[in-house]
């Protein structure tokens, strides 16, 4: 129902290293017609060089993608 692209600030993904850590925030806009309930955030991490999707590793991932653990409350 919504999604945001983009590099994280000053640390492109060419530049990742395994036990690094960061934080990318990101602000969602919610279009006014998406019904009331939980919904599930999915975040997906891809090479902007081919579009290739990078796969994480770790607790919550399918796949390529990481499922938030707690739903999103949209009311």
């Amino acid at each position: 129902i919504a999604q945001d692209d983009g590099m994280p600030p000053g640390y492109p993904t060419s530049a990742w290293r395994v036990g690094i850590g960061f934080v990318d925030a990101r602000t969602l806009s919610i279009p006014a017609a998406v019904k009331p309930g939980d919904y599930h955030l999915f975040i997906g991490w891809y090479r902007l060089t081919d579009g290739e999707r990078l796969t994480p590793v770790g607790d919550g991932v399918e796949g390529t993608l990481f499922i938030a653990p707690a739903p999103i409350p949209v009311r």
